[in-house]
């Protein structure tokens, strides 16, 4: 039994020794996990503050998302006005195609009887200058004067000299004042009234068409005749020859208005046939700006629908934030509790440790003390019993295999004196430790 005693203390003092290294261990990572909470507090510091930039992004983008979402809504509106003016455009570019298309051939039809018009006018204006030559010179004859011959070409020319001749020159010149006055009135109404998009040389074209036709007129006629001198104008040949004049230069302002309805005519032809293939080209150009503007509205639905998906993604994020905002702050607040109770923790395996270090030492000195108990308690006994002894048996000296022997010992009752005072309350004994337990019971224990 002894020997199981020493081998326990052994064991217990083995287990000591591992206790002393486990509390150290202990203390050591207590220590590690102080530092790693105090990281922690540092990052838990951080991601509160990224959690407060985080929920302030989220707000922020709530705000751009409702603006994203108004600006949607009005750009799904003008989309909308968008299509239906494409489509009206559409429709007004069909119907500007078929007027187009009626209007270049109406004006082809047309333009294909210019040859015949200006032929016709032209055989006219012979005819009339044949038959005007015919008069001049039966009465050129009649005065003994050389015959002229006129065309539509030299009319002109031809008379104004014969007219000169009868006013010595004043003739071309009061005309020439006159037309001078009718032209320069005439270029800035036709200036101001051409549009803008005419070339010089057409304005020129109206201008002088104008200027033929006014010139032809009875009321410029006399005042041409009054430039000359009222004797000549007086004068029957000089008369006969004016009207003559005036009556070929009317017709040759017909002629010449014919001559440029006609180029208008075939301009006009070939610009309605370049406005029906341009409408053709707008109508299908239409169709397609108009097809162009319905998906661009069908994308701006789906894009309201986007911005009104996002928007409310974004107030679930926003809430998210704010959760994990507070939740940060719950976080940093547990972990300083959990800094304090790590401190906490570490001084108490400084306890533990100085502790373990105390039964350490205390379990090797009792194993030390305790490693020849048996021997000790051997020659203690042989003390006391004054050297070898051999139990015998009281029962019986037969009975020789004695290993113990009890006595009994038999006094008078003890009696406690009623009257004697009450001993002093004893001072309260002092509460031991296993370990000074054991001390004490093989009287290793330190008195006090």
């Amino acid at each position: 039994d002894l020997k199981k005693l020493t081998d326990g203390i052994a064991k217990v003092d083995d287990g000591a020794q591992e206790v002393k290294d486990g509390a150290e261990r202990l203390h050591n990572r207590a220590g590690d996990l102080t530092a790693g909470v105090q990281k922690l507090q540092a990052g838990i510091g951080q991601l509160r503050e990224g959690a407060g930039g985080l929920a302030e992004g989220a707000r922020q983008l709530v705000e751009g998302a409702r603006r994203l979402e108004e600006s949607a809504a009005k750009l799904l509106d003008g989309a909308r006005e968008l299509y239906d003016g494409t489509s009206k455009l559409h429709t007004g570019a069909s119907s500007v195609s078929s007027g187009a298309g009626n209007l270049s051939s109406a004006l082809a039809a047309l333009a294909a009887q210019n040859s015949d018009l200006i032929d016709g006018a032209y055989e006219v204006f012979k005819a009339l200058t044949a038959q005007a030559e015919t008069q001049l010179n039966a009465a050129l004859q009649a005065a003994g004067l050389p015959t002229v011959t006129l065309t539509p070409e030299n009319y002109d020319e031809v008379l104004t000299n014969l007219l000169d001749q009868f006013s010595l020159g004043a003739y071309s010149r009061s005309e020439a004042r006159i037309e001078e006055q009718v032209r320069k009135a005439v270029e800035a109404e036709v200036r101001k009234q051409a549009d803008a998009g005419l070339s010089a040389e057409t304005v020129q074209q109206l201008v002088d068409l104008e200027v033929a036709r006014r010139m032809a007129s009875d009321e410029v006629r006399e005042r041409v005749s009054q430039g000359v001198g009222l004797l000549v104008a007086l004068n029957q040949s000089y008369k006969a020859l004016v009207e003559l004049k005036a009556k070929l230069d009317q017709y040759q302002a017909f002629y010449s208005g014919l001559v440029a309805y006609t180029n208008g005519v075939a301009a006009a032809a070939e610009g309605a046939a370049a406005l029906s293939s341009g409408a053709t080209s707008l109508t299908a150009g239409t169709g397609e700006v108009q097809e162009g503007a319905r998906q661009l509205y069908d994308g701006m639905a789906e894009l309201k629908e986007g911005t009104v998906s996002l928007l409310g993604g974004l107030v679930e994020l926003q809430g998210g934030t704010l959760a994990m905002q507070d939740g940060v702050m719950q976080v940093e607040g547990g972990v300083v509790r959990l800094l304090n109770g790590a401190l906490e923790f570490y001084d108490s395996t400084v306890e533990l440790r100085d502790g373990a270090v105390r039964l350490s030492d205390g379990t090797r000195e009792l194993r030390s003390k305790t490693a020849e108990l048996k021997d000790r308690i051997k020659e203690a006994i042989g003390k006391l019993l004054g050297g070898k002894f051999r139990p015998v048996s009281f029962a019986s000296e037969k009975n020789t295999n004695v290993e113990f022997v009890q006595f009994v010992m038999k006094t008078p009752a003890i009696a406690v004196d009623a009257g004697a005072p009450a001993a002093e309350e004893a001072a309260p004994a002092q509460r031991l430790t296993f370990w000074q337990k054991v001390l004490k019971l093989f009287g290793l224990l330190p008195e006090g």
